[in-house]
């Protein structure tokens, strides 16, 4: 397994083994690429049988993570990564330093769809995100050196989370676009 430089993630777009929509090339950098958030936003309710409630103020249009809570944050893009490839998503530094806690989870080869990340503010105060605009997770994509003989499990747009958070009509529409929720990865092109 080796870490993809720009120059590797570029020319991996180019070939079709990494689709990302929309696609941004500022977002690229030297080995990773950065995300921005997507409106669906969800707090982790404190009791195992709470609801979980939008954090997206349509007045405002932000994310609003409370202090001391975590969030569900969609990410405003859809990726594909073919079986030669998989991948790590990361915190950033700007978050982190306002006091989100590290995020670390993985992206399987031959995925498709948004990434939903949890954001853990650790801080007293609310921190706030532009959907569309802040980036706020960073993915390191890394080559197999031989494929993967178990392929992920999870369906396009997440239903299986999406069902136990319950979100609204707004947000529904939204995971259920053709980029972010069709199993066909031509989609993203």
């Amino acid at each position: 397994m080796s870490t993809l430089s720009n120059i590797d993630i570029e020319k991996e777009l180019i070939s079709g083994n990494i689709l990302v929509f929309p696609f941004d090339e500022e977002n690229i950098k030297g080995a990773s690429y950065n995300f921005t958030a997507g409106k669906f936003a969800y707090l982790v309710p404190n009791e195992p049988e709470g609801e979980y409630k939008s954090v997206y103020d349509v007045d405002t249009r932000k994310i609003v993570l409370p202090p001391k809570s975590t969030v569900l944050v969609a990410t405003n893009e859809s990726i594909w990564v073919s079986h030669k490839i998989a991948g790590t998503y990361h915190s950033k530094v700007k978050l982190a330093s306002k006091g989100i806690g590290h995020i670390g989870t993985t992206l399987d080869p031959d995925f498709l769809g948004v990434a939903l990340i949890a954001l853990h503010n650790l801080s007293d105060h609310e921190i706030s995100l532009k959907p569309e605009e802040d980036t706020f997770v960073s993915i390191t994509f890394h080559y197999l050196k031989t494929r993967a003989t178990h392929d992920h499990d999870n369906n396009p747009g997440r239903p299986d989370l999406v069902a136990m958070i319950g979100p609204n009509e707004e947000d529904r529409k939204w995971l259920e676009v053709g980029y972010r929720s069709n199993r066909n990865k031509n989609v993203l092109k």
